[in-house]
């Protein structure tokens, strides 16, 4: 039971059962329920989304949203970041979301970057030990030239913590795309591309913090071949306290661009040399996505143009935590047929790891958002899977992180699926790789309007599927006047209340039941 709304999973009918109901004052109810006793309840709205549904992120729809960055938090929860257009009065800015272990809102929208001027993107966020989280971004002119590097800590209730602050020292010409990872003794490494300062076009840079916020030493250079260009780094943390850095080298595999790697110790001194990832070399290897694994190693994948057979493929590789390769450079993507681009990878709780891309044709209708699984031992773990349930128009640019509980959320951008332009999206994975089935949230939702036109039903009447005939399908029951009929079953009455008044919509979805009363 959950406040004002009651929510009936399989094999909990009699826990759920309601026996009786009195409003004993405005906005307060009276309950009893056979095994919890009474209880005096707010009334509240409850938004309730079908079973395994995907949900809206952002609240905020005019124009786009879209680049989503997710992370999990260590309450279980989970907080989603964006870039928004024109919400912050001036182009594009950097918004947020918190969301709960349940997969409820907790608090509302929220607003991320403090200077305003031009735009802010390509947000990165990542959880601090102390339960709160960082969030970092490019930010154009807000450094004195161009684009700049800028992060915002929170604590655990979701309050900034501290004013914004410039990562990058070196300000000349363009600092941009941020990766931010945690670090074992509470602090952050920050990495990102920075054109010139390499001494030949753009190279990949960094910054480590203290838990306190304070920078932990100067930037530093990441690369250490500088020909031609370094670009779309992504960092993630070590069991050992260290961190890896990946990014994509232009020429220095011998054919166009390469994935590259420089792994570094708990000190933030480099451990061993830049190493090559790819093996398949032939045309592009891009965009890398690196996290790390329960056994002290780490995963890396990238997307490849040309090597599955037809455009561009995701592939990835496996290290020990030696960071010595762990087996073979591996193709991700069952589906072949046209491209799959932007991988986003993840650990899971038992060692292994999740995979998503954008595919593109796969679900129908232009690009959609799929993944796999991957046991410990690097092999696959069922099927490639459709994210998205959404199909219309484009879904990519997916985002992956871990939940406490041993599952995963993916977040992406979807076209037109708000009502305007671009919005964010998610689906939440339970420790079997199975969509979550039912989110609810206490927000206010004024466009299901769950307070209607009252009416009574005997005490005791019971609205949803019964244990016996359980219904893969749903339906929706809005009680107006009439006493429900639909798979109604009396009780014994109470002396809370002869009556029980419903005045609100009945959701009804397979054996999961969601009502207000």
């Amino acid at each position: 039971v959950v406040l004002g709304m009651l929510a009936v999973a399989p094999g909990a009918m009699e826990l759920g059962r309601l026996l009786g109901y009195s409003q004993v004052a405005t906005g307060l109810a009276l309950y009893k329920y056979p095994t919890l006793g009474l209880a005096l309840t707010m009334m509240t709205k409850v938004e309730a989304q079908a079973v395994g549904s995907e949900f809206q992120i952002n609240t905020y729809t005019t124009s786009n949203q879209y680049t989503p960055s997710v992370t999990s938090l260590n309450d279980g929860g989970f907080v989603v970041t964006w870039n928004s257009d024109g919400q912050d009065g001036d182009s594009l800015g950097i918004y947020g979301q918190r969301y709960d272990s349940s997969g409820v809102k907790s608090g509302l929208e929220f607003q991320v970057n403090t200077y305003t001027t031009s735009y802010q993107r390509y947000p990165s966020v990542a959880p601090l030990n102390d339960g709160g989280f960082v969030v970092t971004w490019s930010s154009n002119g807000q450094d004195g030239d161009s684009l700049g590097i800028y992060g915002q800590r929170y604590d655990s209730s979701g309050v900034k913590s501290g004013l914004e602050f410039q990562v990058n020292t070196y300000t000349t010409n363009y600092q941009r795309e941020p990766s931010v990872a945690p670090l074992n003794e509470g602090g952050i490494v920050v990495t990102w591309e920075s054109f010139g300062q390499d001494g030949d076009s753009l190279g990949i840079y960094g910054q480590r913090y203290a838990s306190s916020g304070v920078k932990s030493g100067v930037e530093f250079q990441v690369n250490t071949y500088t020909t031609s260009q370094q670009r779309h780094p992504s960092v993630a943390p070590l069991n050992d306290g260290g961190f890896v850095v990946t990014w994509s080298s232009n020429g220095q595999d011998g054919d166009l661009y390469g994935v590259y790697g420089q792994r570094y110790d708990s000190s933030g001194v480099k451990s061993g040399l830049e190493f090559q990832i790819n093996t398949y070399t032939t045309s592009d290897q891009n965009y890398p996505s690196a996290a790390p694994l329960n056994d002290g190693g780490f995963v890396v994948t990238w997307e490849s143009d040309g090597q599955d057979g037809d455009s561009y493929g995701i592939y990835g590789q496996r290290y020990d935590n030696s960071g010595v390769k762990s087996g073979l450079e591996f193709q991700v993507n069952t589906y072949t047929t046209s491209y799959q681009l932007n991988p986003s990878v993840a650990p899971l709780n038992d060692g292994g790891f999740v995979v998503t891309w954008s595919s593109d044709g796969q679900d129908g209708d232009s690009v959609g958002v799929y993944g796999q699984r991957y046991d410990s031992s690097g092999v696959k773990s069922g099927l490639e899977f459709q994210v998205n349930t959404y199909t219309t128009n484009w879904q990519w640019y997916p985002s992956v992180a871990p939940l406490n509980d041993g599952g995963f959320v993916v977040t992406w951008h979807s076209d037109g699926q708000d009502g305007d332009l671009y919005g964010i999206y998610g689906q939440r994975y339970d420790s079997n790789g199975n969509p979550i089935e039912l989110i609810l949230s206490n927000v206010a939702n004024t466009t299901s309007t769950l307070l209607s036109t009252p009416s009574s039903v005997p005490t005791g009447t019971q609205v949803g599927s019964t244990p016996s005939s359980p219904s893969s399908g749903g339906s929706s029951t809005s009680p107006s006047g009439k006493t429900p009929t639909s798979m109604m079953q009396s009780t014994q009455q109470t002396s809370a209340s002869n009556m029980v008044s419903f005045s609100g919509s009945i959701t009804i979805s397979g054996e999961m039941i969601v009502y207000e009363v």
